[in-house]
């Protein structure tokens, strides 16, 4: 899990990105580390070199920060609950109070970060992350709606939903003004607001090639498919904006020149022009999957 601090809510030289590392065993704990550097991109670079993640998806991560470019990527150093483990001050958080302690220096400016599931008890990191790691296995192993992915999380951690209605103030969170017309190439109308400019577009997620689709294809053609997305912002039962999808697939057909069974793969590149779905509406739950928390 990738922790990032919104930046106005950070003072002086506070650690702003944090780095939780799933131990993969129930109960044990979940180790960390953190970056110097208070550019997100830093941790973005250090996560996208660690895991073969693409430039294709840099729009997804949660940062308004520019996106930074070439250079050394600076490594990550160990990190607990709101310091570097190198810093002098860093056994002063293994108290009674460390929790308060991290939240005071991080409100002086000092490098050090006040995180609510860095603190002990019931809604530590072991449970919240825990919860959070199963949840995004559902989300992406079934094709399931944002309300059954909420409501898996909430089955996980009562507690921390709990605390967070006996302690939470209220803010005010904008409503968006969900923009006129619909997503380019169907009758549904905009379910929230596009990801990038207006008015949105059809993209082809890298990690989903096109593939054979016999339905389409004939003696001489041979037919393919490819899924396609629509990005766009929401707020979800959190009151959190979130960037989800609408899904749907493009296909094409090419000349079958050699009479024998077709590739798997397409011999001819996809129709020119923007990647827009047959007309008509989206299947219901088409549009309504959570692929990043800003």
């Amino acid at each position: 899990v990738l922790a990032f601090q919104d930046k106005t809510q950070t003072s002086g030289q506070n650690l702003v990105t944090v780095w939780y590392e799933n131990p993969g065993v129930a109960g044990q704990a979940w180790t960390a580390k953190s970056w110097e550097s208070q550019d997100h991109w830093e941790a973005i670079k250090w996560a996208k070199a660690s895991f073969g993640i693409t430039d294709d998806w840099d729009q997804l991560w949660p940062t308004s920060d520019p996106v930074s470019f070439g250079g050394i990527t600076e490594t990550p150093q160990a990190y607990a609950k709101g310091m570097l483990i190198t810093d002098p001050l860093a056994p002063y958080l293994d108290g009674p109070i460390g929790s308060e302690i991290a939240a005071l220096l991080a409100a002086t400016g000092y490098q050090a970060a006040s995180i609510p599931v860095d603190k002990e008890g019931p809604s530590d990191t072991r449970s919240v992350l825990t919860a959070l790691a199963q949840t995004a296995i559902y989300a992406a192993t079934a094709q399931r709606s944002a309300l059954d992915i909420a409501a898996t999380f909430e089955a996980q951690v009562p507690t921390l939903l709990a605390e967070l209605a006996q302690t939470a103030q209220p803010v005010p969170v904008p409503v968006p003004v969900v923009p006129p017309g619909f997503i380019p190439g169907t009758t549904t109308p905009y379910p929230g607001w596009p990801v990038g400019p207006m008015p949105g577009r059809w993209q082809a997620p890298t990690s989903r090639p096109p593939f054979l689709d016999p339905s389409c294809t004939t003696a001489t053609t041979c037919c393919y498919k490819q899924p396609i997305i629509f990005l766009y912002y929401t707020t979800n039962w959190l009151g959190l904006t979130v960037i989800r999808y609408c899904e749907s697939s493009i296909s094409w057909s090419c000349p079958n020149t050699s009479g024998g069974p077709c590739p798997a793969t397409p011999t001819c590149p996809p129709p020119l022009g923007p990647l827009l779905p047959p007309p008509g509406p989206l299947p219901p739950g088409a549009c309504d999957r959570d692929i990043a928390i800003t």
